[in-house]
Formats: structure tokens, C-alpha cells, sequence
């Protein structure tokens, strides 16, 4: 059975610095030499807080960024958080008709079928 594991306060401090970072559970776990959820277990906390305060500076430095226009910031934040979104797709409400054209009708013939082909009955 593994050793039980004993939080200390220099590893709280490290915790904190590691999520103040940014930095995954995960990775801080293996930093400290523990599994991730015996890290979550004894630092849950720490974690938590100082993940959230980068959030909250990241966050502070995007709008900072906005309001001195930079417009890729406001971009990035518009995409994010508003649901914008840059797209190719164009978008067709009318009806579609498609033609075939045999290889072997020459494109004068083509076009005079192609305009006729509203008188045209087709048989079953």
C-alpha cells in the first residue's frame, strides 16, 4: 500500500504557483510527485483559487487589450464568448436545378434542350 501523502506548506505554495500558471492538475500532480486526484484530495483548494485568478488576469488582460484596439482581441472575445463565427459556407435559399450534360451533345444543342426543356414531357 502506497505511504500516505502529507500536505506541507511549501507544496501548498507550490500548488498555487503552478495553477497560477495555468498549469493542469495533472502536471502539478507529477511536479509533486503525486497522482492527480491525491493532489486534488490535499490541494483541491489551492488549485481551485489560484486557477481561477489566472482565469480572472487573463480575462483583465484581454479586455485591457480591447479597449486599446486591438480588434483581434475583440475578434477572439466576440468568437468565444458571443457565439460569432468567420465562415466560406454560402448559404442558398432558392431551389436548385441540375442539368446533366451528355459528352457527346455539342453546347449550341445543349443550350437550345436546356431552354426547352420546360415544353419537355418525360415518359414514365
Amino acid at each position: 500500500m502506497p505511504a500516505k501523502h502529507t500536505p506541507t506548506e511549501a507544496m501548498r505554495q507550490k500548488v498555487s504557483e503552478l495553477a497560477g500558471y495555468g498549469v493542469p492538475a495533472v502536471v502539478i500532480g507529477k511536479c509533486i510527485g503525486i497522482s492527480e486526484p491525491t493532489m486534488m484530495q490535499y490541494y483541491g483548494e489551492e488549485f481551485e483559487k489560484a486557477k481561477n485568478e489566472c482565469h480572472a488576469t487573463v480575462i483583465k488582460c484581454l479586455f485591457r487589450a480591447i479597449k486599446e484596439g486591438n480588434t483581434a482581441a475583440a475578434f477572439f472575445y466576440l468568437k468565444t464568448q458571443l457565439g460569432w463565427r468567420e465562415t466560406d459556407r454560402i448559404e442558398h435559399t432558392g431551389s436548385i436545378e441540375f442539368v446533366a450534360r451528355p459528352a457527346q451533345i455539342d453546347r449550341d444543342k445543349w443550350l437550345r434542350a436546356y431552354h426547352q426543356a420546360d415544353d419537355i414531357e418525360i415518359a414514365a
